[in-house]
């Protein structure tokens, strides 16, 4: 089933799609590391660069040099610190979803077909297929660096919001670790590092989900919200969760029986066994 939607009343254009192509390791596993060594020597040499003062969209939690607003950064960016497995490889799970192909479905067959019965004669261009099928559609192209590409789908910052702010106070609180104690031993146990409130969307709420996956969509089936969910679900397993934290973490508990078609009401979720 294609990944379409068809919103309603929208009007503008896709100002942000450069002519990038898809790069073609968001298609293979990502490689295994240790989040221990969450940023490499490669990373750090970054630092320098990508953290002096007065670069556009410099602001963030932790040591801020330039305010400026947040900013997109792309799905390949998030790789960089958000692809060891004992950390959860956040980025495999959403490169191998069909998050990540939301944009290509639009130039399948079905997608052209869904499309024109709705009056649209090329969905990979249509501003009504485009808003929920590309990060971000229609916000400002000041407001996405150069490493961002429209054309990888439905990215870790359409239900997370830009991540230029997060990713450079993580750098920078890197960095400054490093210069206290050094870099370390590569193969040390993984930990689990705080992000402070604010910094980005940790937790997706259901309204994020049925701003697309709604009845306007030609493609649209009924779903369960805890269960689509716990599906694409990536915890960090590092993170320590008391029994009331664990349990606001919902699961679909209605099993084949679900009825609820999105609108999920609180006696559908279910505190999960293990996460």
């Amino acid at each position: 089933m294609p990944h379409l939607h068809l919103a309603r009343g929208q009007r503008g254009r896709l100002q942000h799609l450069p002519q990038l192509t898809r790069t073609e390791s968001a298609m293979k596993k990502p490689r295994t590391r240790l989040v221990s060594m969450s940023i490499s020597l490669g990373l750090t040499a970054l630092l320098g660069l990508w953290l002096q003062p007065g670069v556009s969209g410099a602001s963030g939690p932790i040591g801020s040099v330039h305010a400026g607003p947040n900013k997109y950064i792309g799905a390949k960016k998030c790789e960089n610190c958000h692809n060891a497995d004992a950390s959860g490889n956040q980025w495999a799970a959403w490169a191998h979803a069909k998050h990540s192909t939301a944009y290509e479905t639009l130039l399948g067959e079905d997608a052209k077909r869904l499309a024109a019965e709705a009056g649209v004669s090329d969905p990979s261009k249509s501003e009504t297929c485009l808003r929920c099928h590309v990060t971000a559609y229609g916000k400002p192209k000041e407001l996405f660096k150069k490493s961002f590409d429209p054309k990888a789908g439905v990215g870790c910052e359409s239900c997370h919001g830009p991540g230029n702010d997060h990713a450079r106070a993580r750098f920078r609180a890197a960095n400054a670790a490093s210069d206290d104690e050094g870099f370390g031993d590569e193969e040390e146990e993984a930990t689990y590092t705080e992000i402070p409130d604010g910094e980005i969307v940790a937790s997706v709420e259901r309204e994020t989900c049925l701003g697309c996956h709604n009845h306007d969509s030609p493609s649209y089936k009924p779903f369960c919200f805890y269960k689509f969910r716990s599906e694409i679900m990536h915890l960090n397993p590092l993170k320590p969760r008391t029994a009331e934290e664990r349990a606001k973490i919902l699961v679909c508990g209605c099993g084949d029986a679900c009825t609820c078609d999105g609108e999920c009401v609180d006696g559908c979720g279910v505190a999960p066994k293990e996460q």
